[in-house]
């Protein structure tokens, strides 16, 4: 039969051996580690899955992450655990998004993390009548706390938009757009987003 064997303090060791033959082996040593685990579903709060994953830290500062399959499940593990455990789940989208951080005593099982659904900013765009609606889009940019994730929305042509899923705090709106064939022009707006719609 053969095979190959590691492990963390030797070489890998090669067997070949032939059926009837009696070959003389190393011992070999397979070195098992206390591990804990840390297993379930991470949802928002309209019960989607979102793309997320997960973070497990132990008192002693080892932690380990995971990110969550496309249903929505993760499995976290952290070698030689040192309890208690904290674990919180956090969007990859935008930062700000994070479930609530929970503390644990040991591994857990058929644990679902929810992450809030994020604050709701819709408004409309209009000329300076504020009757005739322009064209373009809008990009929301958070700002505190900073984050490479932007919001991109065409407005309707009623010259509405909406973004959904925003992290609370500081965002800069900037509305993109063309009125009647002009230059393109675009306007920014920093505001403060909060745990609540938001209407502009």
């Amino acid at each position: 039969r053969s095979g190959a064997f590691r492990g963390p303090d030797f070489e890998p060791i090669a067997l070949a051996v032939r059926s009837g033959e009696v070959r003389e082996i190393p011992p070999i040593v397979v070195e098992a580690r206390p591990v804990a685990r840390f297993e379930g579903i991470v949802r928002d709060e309209g019960g989607e899955t979102t793309d997320a994953y997960v973070t497990v830290s132990d008192a002693e500062k080892g932690w380990g992450s995971a990110s969550c399959a496309p249903d929505g499940s993760y499995s976290v593990l952290v070698e030689n655990p040192h309890p208690p455990f904290k674990i919180q789940a956090s969007t990859r989208s935008c930062k700000g998004r994070e479930s609530p951080q929970l503390t644990l005593p040991g591994s857990r099982a058929g644990l679902t993390l929810v992450i809030p659904a994020g604050v709701r900013l819709s408004g409309r765009v209009a000329d300076a009548s504020g009757k005739r609606p322009v064209e373009g889009f809008v990009v929301c940019k958070h700002v505190d706390p900073a984050s490479d994730c932007d919001h991109r929305r065409m407005l309707d042509p009623q010259g509405r938009f909406d973004l959904s899923g925003l992290a609370p705090g500081r965002v800069v709106v900037e509305f993109l757009m063309r009125e009647h064939h002009a230059p393109a022009m675009t306007i920014a707006l920093e505001l403060t987003v909060r745990s609540q719609a938001r209407s502009m």
